[in-house]
């Protein structure tokens, strides 16, 4: 009884120090090494050649409905729409300045005990607008998982806090793709 206890108990310590170090990887890793916004842009290249439509999870919860999927195509350029995109020249994309975790649906993990599930591994991709002062504006549903992570993964993307896109030093409105990492 003891033993299975102590047994129980080392699980969770590794688990925790995974999850610590997976944190580590896929946030701290590319702000330290100045490649998240590329490592953004690249995602919304490879999610924009995947699939130009955008599908729901079968699995979504009501409050996961309330997210909006992203239109197929976004055309942002300063010129038509006062959005920086990806073909106008001379941006500095935004950079990270404060970023919340996104928690682990209820759902999801009453999901995985009754699927006798130990782990779990999935993203949730949010296409946003960080506007001239750094706030996410306009999120959208790139890539769905449904039980609640579509959700948590919104309410975190927009408690986020960037340091502006700039042209030329003047703070102006960038579109990027955010991807949120759960673990369990």
């Amino acid at each position: 009884m003891m033993g299975s206890l102590r047994h129980r108990l080392r699980l969770a310590i590794e688990r925790d120090a995974v999850r610590r170090t997976v944190f580590a990887i896929v946030i701290l890793l590319p702000l330290a090494t100045g490649s998240w916004a590329q490592q953004q842009n690249a995602a919304a290249d490879q999610n924009s050649q995947q699939s130009s439509t955008v599908v729901r999870s079968a699995h979504s919860t009501k409050a996961d409905l309330e997210v909006p999927l992203c239109p197929s195509k976004f055309d942002d350029s300063l010129a038509t729409n006062g959005i920086a995109g990806r073909q106008d020249k001379n941006v500095k994309p935004p950079s990270p300045i404060n970023q919340v975790e996104a928690e682990f649906p209820e759902t999801a993990k009453r999901e995985l005990k009754r699927e006798h599930l130990r782990s779990f591994d999935g993203v949730v991709v949010i296409s946003l607008v960080a506007d001239e002062h750094g706030v996410p504006q306009n999120p959208c549903l790139l890539k769905s998982l449904g039980f609640g992570f579509d959700t948590n993964a919104a309410n975190a993307v927009q408690q986020f806090r960037f340091a502006p896109a700039t042209l030329n030093g003047a703070p102006v409105p960038m579109r990027f793709v955010v991807e949120v990492n759960f673990l369990y």
